[in-house]
């Protein structure tokens, strides 16, 4: 008996922290979630992982979400000022104290460079592309989620990537390690696929697809980063709020062991961090 009742002292303290952030955030009626449209994270009509994730944990708490389709830096400016209430993900290393951040990451994921392999003598990880940004190729917004700043040329499909490293107008190409990859285990090389990671409104689909030759066996590829990507929030009172009812939510998600379902719907269950 006396157990039970110390028992019940030691759970009262977090009891009454979950009774008193699910009231304060009750007071939150709507939650404004801004985000470029990314194929299959967050698709433009409202569809992706990261909406349905995002949807999911917000419902079981009443909350509403509005979502919001712009670009990567306009989100980042709108929940820093407070006109936003979170966006995402990101590394947090890059962002320092600009923003909270969600405990758990919502997507991990490698990131390597493809070049030829004369260029292995002088290859340095980051530092090697910091040098070389003018020479340097990648999907849209890439740069600024491996770090803050990090600005190299920014192209709309991947197949112009390729182009500009077969035709040497690029010495390194970055991107997730998996596509980069598929590109050298295929025989030839097309722009299939290529809308993962790249904003949907920068997209163009052509009905005729020309193919890429090139000897692979002249390339390597290097690892450059592994991105835990996070959830981001307003750095102020009702920020702390959303980030708490966030969390919380995510807790319950990984407990009902539901988000391997959604990672899996949407074919990224090789992102799907380890909780």
């Amino acid at each position: 008996m006396q157990y039970e009742q110390m028992k019940v002292l030691l759970l009262l303290p977090l009891f009454l922290f979950q009774i008193t952030t699910f009231a304060s955030a009750s007071k939150i009626e709507e939650i404004t979630y801004v985000t470029p449209a990314w194929n299959g994270l967050t698709n433009s009509d409202g569809t992706g992982l990261y909406h349905e994730i995002i949807k999911e944990i917000f419902k079981t708490q009443g909350l509403k979400v509005k979502i919001l389709i712009q670009p990567f830096k306009r989100c980042l400016k709108e929940v820093k000022v407070g006109t936003a209430d979170l966006a995402g993900g990101v590394m947090p290393e890059s962002y320092s104290k600009k923003f909270l951040y969600a405990k758990k990451p919502i997507y991990v994921d490698d990131i390597g460079t493809l070049f030829h392999k004369s260029l292995l003598p002088t290859w340095n990880k980051i530092k090697t592309i910091k040098e070389n940004l003018d020479t340097t190729v990648g999907p849209i917004y890439l740069g600024e989620t491996i770090e803050a700043g990090l600005k190299f040329t920014e192209l709309k499909t991947r197949k112009q990537c390729l182009e500009f490293l077969i035709k040497k107008r690029a010495k390194y190409l970055v991107d997730a390690s998996n596509i980069l990859e598929n590109i050298l285990k295929e025989k030839s090389t097309t722009d299939q696929n290529s809308s993962l990671g790249f904003e949907e409104s920068k997209m163009k689909k052509t009905k005729k697809t020309k193919t890429l030759e090139f000897n692979k066996s002249d390339y390597v590829i290097k690892k450059l980063v592994y991105r835990r990507f996070h959830m981001l929030f307003t750095n102020n009172q009702r920020g702390k709020l959303i980030k708490k009812s966030f969390d919380q939510g995510m807790k319950e998600l990984i407990k009902r062991k539901s988000l391997s379902k959604l990672y899996k719907k949407w074919k990224f269950s090789k992102n799907m961090p380890r909780f």
